[in-house]
């Protein structure tokens, strides 16, 4: 393994193919670690120009689900392309299984929002699979490898007739040797949203099963998503990524959003638990406020007994105001996610096993009004970020938690709190 290629420090090989290697590598001028796609072993002119034109495809296709390119060159021989480094594949995080319906739907609308933009600039992919898909710590997912892309202002570098892809991705159409479109993609990546919902591998043409008999909780929109995108017909799929995208709608993402919740705190005892496997009317679920787009603005869960642990799944429902779950049996920490509802005004996690400490992220709910997380198990120090909750009427952290560190001085100017019951020094913030 060379030490330098490009002028970039070679730091350790992340993958290899038969084209070459991907390595870690050190960027001198940003001063930060990069993603070196290195192309050492042509076979043919056609390995050449496929290099060159994912390079210039992706490098022109500016947009925030699509992996950046920051350089390539040549290099003593080595072709390469330099781009953002991002922890893990799709192909990696399916090796321990299927996401939750949540998660499905969100890397599902983010590589429709990629692959948009690049069918804008008359680029189709053709080759969209989970090991292309790549995501980072907060969530963000980027399309990359367009080394088979087609643009209509580029020489093809296959002869008709000839296959290229992934088989068990590829669209009908490309097994016919077809010329791809954009609904080639859309079949791919309709492909890629059953193997996230349902943790099995991908069908061939004729052997697919309905995901909803594979996972009953797939809600019945999610499952014609899927199936409009995997219609062997091409005539009968979404004929855009807009199409796709629109059908993702605000209803979906909150019902898959509380399945999530329901699977993840025991569902079963939930009153009025046969809802979440119907199509019911978010609002006629046990202990759910929503309106009638099926946008969900409050979840109330008072004497119950849910058991388990609050997944990160609820920031999906983006239009959270009020959240109280009393006297369960919820385990575990408080998810840091909790601090992507900016729109909550009331949280009450009261009277729970709750234990680890608390998320400082939940200084980023400005609008909230009354904090209530009392009676847990919850320990560590009162993180200073809650000075930033200057809304607050209500603070309870007392009962059997159990605090270190210091309580900053601005928290005592809540109208109602029970900061002088825990015995800790004040600081100043």
């Amino acid at each position: 393994m060379r030490e330098t290629i490009g002028g970039y420090r070679i730091l350790n090989e992340i993958g290899s193919g038969g084209y070459g290697a991907v390595y870690r590598a050190r960027d001198p001028l940003r001063d930060r670690d990069v993603a070196l796609k290195a192309l050492t072993k042509i076979t043919d002119s056609n390995d050449l120009e496929r290099f060159r034109r994912e390079a210039r495809l992706a490098y022109e296709i500016d947009h925030p689900n699509v992996i950046s390119i920051l350089h390539y060159g040549e290099d003593g021989g080595a072709r390469f392309i330099v781009m953002d480094l991002m922890p893990i594949s799709l192909r990696e995080i399916l090796g321990n299984g299927r996401l939750s319906l949540s998660r499905s739907v969100d890397i599902c609308r983010q590589v429709a929002l990629g692959l948009r933009a690049a069918h804008e600039r008359g680029v189709i992919h053709r080759d969209v699979k989970p090991d292309n898909i790549l995501l980072d710590s907060a969530g963000a997912v980027k399309v990359t490898d367009f080394g088979l892309a087609r643009a209509e202002d580029l020489r093809t570098i296959t002869v008709t007739g000839s296959l290229i892809g992934t088989p068990l991705y590829m669209s009908p159409e490309q097994w016919k040797g077809e010329r791809p479109d954009v609904r080639s993609d859309i079949y791919s990546l309709g492909v890629v949203l059953h193997e996230t919902l349902t943790g099995e591998a991908p069908f061939l043409i004729a052997g697919k099963a309905p995901v909803k008999q594979i996972r009953p909780s797939v809600p019945t929109g999610l499952e014609r998503i899927v199936e409009k995108c995997t219609e062997l017909d091409p005539k009968r799929r979404y004929q855009t990524m807009d199409e796709l995208i629109g059908s993702i709608s605000a209803e979906l993402v909150n019902r898959c959003a509380l399945i999530d919740f329901y699977e993840a705190t025991n569902g079963d005892n939930w009153i009025n638990s046969n809802n979440w496997l119907t199509d019911e009317p978010l609002d006629d679920w046990y202990g759910v406020t929503a309106n009638r787009d099926g946008v969900v603005s409050g979840l109330s869960f008072v004497m119950n007994r849910l058991k388990g642990e609050i997944p990160p799944e609820i920031a999906h429902l983006t239009e959270l105001k009020t959240l109280h779950i009393w006297l369960s049996g919820l385990s575990w920490n408080i998810p840091s996610e909790l601090g992507r509802l900016t729109k909550l005004k009331d949280l009450q996690l009261n009277i729970n096993f709750l234990s680890g400490s608390i998320p400082p992220e939940l200084g980023r709910l400005t609008r909230l009004k009354d904090l209530q997380l009392s009676t847990n198990r919850l320990s560590g120090s009162i993180p200073p970020e809650l000075s930033n909750l200057t809304r607050l009427e209500r603070l309870l952290l007392n009962g059997t938690n159990n605090w270190t560190g210091c309580i900053p001085r601005v928290l005592f100017d809540v109208p109602s709190n029970d900061l002088d019951k825990i015995n800790l020094p004040v600081c100043d913030r």
